[in-house]
């Protein structure tokens, strides 16, 4: 996974800054599951064994935050990767369960973006490439096709533009003084 290149920060129109880091941390996460753990299985090791510890508390977490459920679709989505990278911890059961409150969520209005987003990260998985950008700029303009000003960094903020990449629209960034 040597020309794999995490994800480090990002900037959007789409996605509140204080729920960025959580987004860019759980998709990066599930990307790199998607690729690592065929090769974990190959390698004999269980399934469930590649998780950590924590991923046990992600069934509390999410009856937590679907009790009241997110407002914009924007703040669902990284709920929803969230499911998809844990699922092997929670039983067939409760993962069906949860995955049946994501689509239902907002009257079900939610439920065709979700599953073509579920369907980018499974295609993902599968592919060759370990260049996830193009999977990254699918998931962002399936949130939002519309004026989605994004950009997502492979090294920290001094790293912007070059070191990363626009979703959509190019755009600066100017720092206001303090």
């Amino acid at each position: 996974m040597s020309s794999y290149r995490r994800i480090k920060l990002g900037i959007s129109s789409v996605i509140e800054n204080d729920v960025m880091p959580n987004f860019i941390n759980v998709l990066d996460a599930e990307l790199l599951r998607q690729k690592l753990t065929p090769q974990f299985l190959q390698l004999g090791f269980q399934g469930e064994h590649f998780y950590r510890d924590s991923d046990k508390n992600t069934q509390a977490y999410l009856n937590h935050v679907l009790t009241g459920p997110p407002e914009k679709f924007a703040d669902v989505v990284p709920l929803f990767v969230m499911l998809m990278s844990v699922g092997e911890v929670l039983t067939v059961d409760a993962y069906q369960e949860f995955y049946d409150k994501f689509l239902l969520l907002n009257k079900g209005t939610y439920a065709k973006q979700l599953l073509a987003i579920e369907q980018l990260i499974n295609d993902w998985g599968k592919s060759t490439s370990l260049d996830q950008t193009d999977t990254v700029k699918k998931i962002m303009l399936t949130i939002e096709a519309k004026a989605n000003f994004s950009w997502f960094g492979f090294t920290d903020e001094n790293g912007f533009p070059e070191q990363g990449f626009f979703v959509d629209e190019v755009f600066s960034v100017r720092l206001l003084p303090t």
